[in-house]
């Protein structure tokens, strides 16, 4: 699942959230291309130019993301009590707290990879959907 993954977990479940055809009111990040430092962000049912380090910085907020990440696994497995966390919440906790926490160059790659792919994932998803994008 998931959440064995660490930080490559928290990528693939913003690929699925943002890129997933049979959710196309999620479908909020658009990115067309890649030599530009920019994408665009519906909002308000408009399209917005934003930068895209400052998007994914949003997208890889540890508070945010890596709360959304455990609740739908707790929601998918019925733990309803935060006393509940299983071995797998832990283990998850403990290898992306690893990423958030440490500034040494490898941890700082780890994420730099994810953020890179996440683009990536953004841009495919953009290019196999255009229909979607409107």
């Amino acid at each position: 699942g998931i959440l064995q993954q660490g930080l490559k977990g928290v990528q693939n479940y913003i690929s699925y959230k943002y890129c997933n055809p049979d959710k196309p009111e999620n479908m909020t990040i658009k990115y067309t291309n890649q030599r530009s430092n920019k994408l665009k962000i519906r909002e308000d049912n408009k399209w917005k130019i934003r930068n895209k380090k400052d998007v994914l910085e949003e997208l890889y907020d540890r508070d945010k993301n890596v709360e959304e990440v455990l609740s739908v696994y707790e929601h998918i497995n019925e733990l309803n009590e935060v006393e509940q966390m299983d071995k797998i919440q832990v283990s998850f906790l403990n290898m992306v707290e690893n990423v958030f926490e440490n500034d040494d160059e490898e941890e700082t790659n780890v994420l730099n990879k994810a953020k890179s792919a996440t683009l990536d994932d953004l841009y495919n998803c953009y290019a196999e959907n255009k229909d979607i994008y409107k």
